[in-house]
């Protein structure tokens, strides 16, 4: 009887474990994803706040220079430009929390789909 059970168990064991590894891999392949979101949105973010900087820096230089009309429409680029960026940020960041949400709903559902 009890090497009928142990026979039971290991089956039960070993037929478990390779699914849940599967599901394993799945879930770090998504985790790996949005960890390269994060860091192209991160990327970007850096790449808009440089380009913000270098508009401030032409804008001081145009004050300094008595240029009112240069001074007018850089600053009208650096809002589109700082509009732009924050909208790109917004979307980008929703896109992660998306992936993250789904994430933690794969993961509940692969523990609910687990034998106990």
């Amino acid at each position: 009887m009890k090497r009928i059970l142990g026979l039971a168990l290991c089956f039960l064991l070993c037929g478990a474990f390779p699914v849940h590894a599967v599901e394993q891999t799945a879930l770090n392949a998504d985790k790996q994803k949005i960890t390269e979101q994060k860091q192209a949105l991160q990327q970007k973010a850096q790449q808009g706040r440089t380009e913000e900087q270098a508009l401030h820096k032409q804008i001081r230089e145009a004050r300094t220079a008595g240029d009112k009309a240069k001074v007018q429409t850089l600053e009208a680029q650096l809002k589109t430009l700082h509009q732009a960026n924050m909208t790109e940020r917004k979307t980008g960041r929703k896109d992660v929390n998306k992936a993250r949400q789904d994430l933690r709903t794969d993961r509940k559902v692969g523990r609910t789909a687990l034998p106990q």
